[in-house]
């Protein structure tokens, strides 16, 4: 059964604070990215080229993107071995 705890942990995604410490938060459309062991896209947390005090959760392709080709991310470590990532999905 979903509870509103884990469904936030689903989607929680890391972020830093300008002092450089661990933060976090919800984004509901970088939430929606489905996972792929080949990722065409990733997050990224950008703070340095927005005006003081905005941030931003960018998300950066890593690879050409074809015209209606589906975004996905990796929800896992990408050095993490095969059988680590089968493991912790």
């Amino acid at each position: 059964e979903k509870t509103a705890l884990g469904i936030m942990i689903s989607n929680w995604h890391t972020t830093r604070g300008r002092a450089g410490a661990c933060c976090g938060g919800l984004f509901p459309i970088a939430s929606r990215f489905n996972h792929s062991c080949v990722p065409n896209v990733m997050h990224a947390w950008r703070d340095w080229w927005l005006p003081e005090g905005d941030d931003a959760l960018a998300i950066r392709a890593l690879t050409d993107i074809e015209v209606g080709e589906e975004l996905c991310v990796s929800y896992l470590n990408l050095y993490m071995t095969r059988e680590e990532r089968r493991e912790d999905l």
